[in-house]
């Protein structure tokens, strides 16, 4: 029997979370599953459903509890459920916490189960707040989640970590084309952060770490690939300034949104990730496929993707002086360069494969809908 998946993904701008949700529904049995995605409005990520053929439906979805949009919410909650009525819906898996009350309530109308997928550590009240003590299954990303969430009350928990298509490792591109076309000449060495620009995502820790890193290794670039959250596009123009202000704009490139992802991180020497809070980090996990040695902070969910001093370093979050020491530890060997970044590959192969991941969570949907 071939069962339709409902998937609510309400945050339209391309990052981590709707990158899976994209790699979770390509991958799925089809012959068994057939999913449908709503989404708030047309931007980057229904652009990427087309490129995959994926299919979706547009209902405009406010943040949950934001005053603006709490009489908006009933006619957009109801919308969802006719869309699971006519399409016959089986379950609804929510991207995000934050989706978790749009599916939620629909479902629970319809009387079918719902899933939600916890990408980062909620705070206790939002547990509430959110629904997720109603929700069948809550599929976690990591343990340090998990736990969170066990500390907090919550049960019916899964972990499943975020997969990866391995074969990217294949689509790297012309490297040294795009290296020139970045600026960058073959003797530099360059330190990238893939991620959206964000406080909690270290792009000032890496300035920081810059700033102490380029009188003791010149050769020594910086890639900052990402584009700020849309209710905070002035903090691009902040990082810019604080380059310009350090005197580190020669030495630093900012990309702006980019969707060639995967050929930007095998165009770069080390990945760098130093965030303040993470469920996961799946950039640290995009660098290993292709063979980078990392450089991330050891909170969060991190240390169950990253091991240190084998497939790259931890360091404490926003510590730039311990960033700068194993930024110049990797650049100036070659060696340990190439040996984390084989470690990394042969980690991500045995442990992060995306079709091992996705059969995991289809044994979920059956055991619920069963």
């Amino acid at each position: 029997m071939r069962y339709n998946i409902l998937y609510i993904q309400g945050v339209t701008i391309m990052g981590g979370a709707p990158k899976s949700l994209i790699e979770l529904t390509s991958r799925l049995d089809k012959k068994r599953f057939n999913p449908i995605i709503v989404t708030s409005g047309e931007g980057e990520f229904t652009r990427q459903l087309k490129k995959n053929n994926l299919k979706y439906r547009i209902i405009p979805m406010g943040m949950w509890r934001k005053g603006k949009n709490i009489p908006r919410i009933p006619a957009c909650l109801y919308a969802i459920y006719r869309l699971i009525r006519q399409e016959n819906i089986s379950l609804v898996h929510a991207n995000t916490l934050w989706d978790n009350p749009y599916a939620y309530f629909p479902a629970h109308w319809r009387k079918i189960p719902t899933v939600c997928h916890i990408r980062s550590v909620p705070r206790p009240d939002m547990t509430r707040k959110y629904f997720l003590n109603n929700t069948n299954r809550l599929i976690c990303v990591s343990g340090f989640i998990e736990k969170s969430l066990t500390d907090c009350g919550l049960k019916n928990m899964q972990v499943i970590y975020n997969g990866i298509n391995l074969a990217y490792a294949e689509h790297s591109g012309d490297t040294c084309a795009i290296r020139s076309k970045l600026g960058f000449s073959p003797k530099h060495l360059v330190v990238g952060l893939v991620s959206r620009l964000d406080p909690l995502k270290g792009q000032e820790i890496l300035i920081k770490a810059a700033s102490r890193l380029v009188n003791k290794f010149p050769q020594a670039r910086f890639l900052i690939v990402g584009e700020a959250k849309t209710k905070t596009p002035e903090y691009a123009d902040y990082l810019k300034k604080m380059v310009a202000d350090a005197g580190l704009s020669p030495y630093f490139v900012f990309t702006g949104y980019c969707n060639n992802i995967m050929e930007l991180t095998a165009a770069i020497d080390i990945s760098v990730l130093p965030s303040l809070d993470e469920g996961f980090g799946r950039t640290n996990l995009e660098a290993m496929l292709i063979k980078k040695p990392v450089v991330s902070t050891y909170i969060g969910g991190i240390p169950e993707v990253v091991e240190d001093n084998v497939t790259g370093f931890l360091i404490p979050p926003d510590d730039a002086d311990a960033l700068s020491y194993r930024l110049l530890q990797l650049l100036s060997d070659k060696k340990l360069r190439y040996r984390m970044g084989n470690a990394g590959y042969k980690r991500v192969i045995q442990r992060f494969d995306l079709a091992k991941q996705a059969a995991k969570i289809e044994r979920v949907y059956e055991g619920l809908i069963g």
